[in-house]
């Protein structure tokens, strides 16, 4: 199943990762629980986790001369958790949500997130050493961006990256949500692979919550009271229409195990 999960607390996660033997994993905090990590790996070896550091405050580049600091900064906490010397971490997210809501950022700001992808991946590609980690670039907030505007805005991140991650979201469910919020890698990628070739994609987060819509509370399939099987069937759907493209790696459904329940 393309289909799989996501957490912050994964001794919580533990018992359903390897109840659910997925291919992959996403783990979202500032560190990393390498104990139970390791228990992970040795029962499922093959596991790929993909870690989004994330931090309160965590800052994002505001010009082209802070993003080679800080891109240097975090793959430096990157480079030192223990779980990825030990070679147990697959990829991680570059900074996540840059546009969270629209398209909200100046083209000083887009240039220097823009500059800050390329020097992220080349930082990891030249400090790594001992393992080789996948970087995964874009991760916008849901219904941002199409093709025409990455190649625009993006052209050192696109010439630079393998995997191209993207936020999808819907409600009340998916199917009501495409193009816009829910199937727009689509586009985006189609337009992207025809310039920069075998680009791979990834859904590093998607899901049911009224958040999409603007100014909607964040209320998900877990706080109200609807049968299991509208939710089973949409997500169903969803994973059928990302299985049409060869080129989805994954899709983490957003959350268990952390601070959303």
């Amino acid at each position: 199943t393309m289909l799989t999960g996501q957490s912050q607390d994964l001794s919580k996660a533990k018992a359903a990762i390897l109840r659910i033997k997925p291919h992959y994993w996403k783990v979202v905090g500032e560190h990393l629980d390498v104990e139970v990590i390791r228990e992970l790996k040795t029962a499922l070896p093959d596991l790929r986790i993909l870690w989004r550091c994330y931090w309160e405050n965590q800052p994002m580049p505001e010009n082209y001369e802070q993003a080679g600091s800080l891109a240097r900064e975090y793959s430096n906490r990157i480079l030192a958790e223990p779980a990825v010397i030990e070679g147990l971490i697959w990829g991680v997210e570059a900074h996540s949500e840059g546009f969270a809501w629209g398209y909200n950022l100046s083209d000083t700001q887009k240039e220097a997130l823009d500059t800050y992808n390329d020097f992220l991946i080349k930082e990891l590609s030249s400090l790594s050493g001992q393992t080789e980690v996948e970087v995964v670039v874009g991760n916008f907030g849901s219904g941002n961006g199409n093709g025409a505007w990455w190649r625009l805005y993006f052209p050192r991140t696109l010439a630079a990256a393998k995997i191209i991650g993207f936020q999808e979201y819907g409600w009340p469910n998916m199917r009501s949500q495409q193009p816009y919020r829910a199937l727009r890698y689509r586009e985006i990628m189609t337009s992207i692979r025809v310039v920069y070739g075998d680009m791979r994609a990834m859904i590093t987060e998607c899901g049911l919550t009224n958040a999409v819509i603007d100014g909607g509370p964040d209320v998900g399939y877990s706080r109200i009271k609807t049968p299991e099987a509208y939710w089973a069937e949409d997500l169903s759907w969803y994973q059928g229409e990302l299985a049409k493209d060869a080129y989805v790696e994954a899709a983490f459904l957003f959350y268990l195990s952390g601070h959303y329940g």
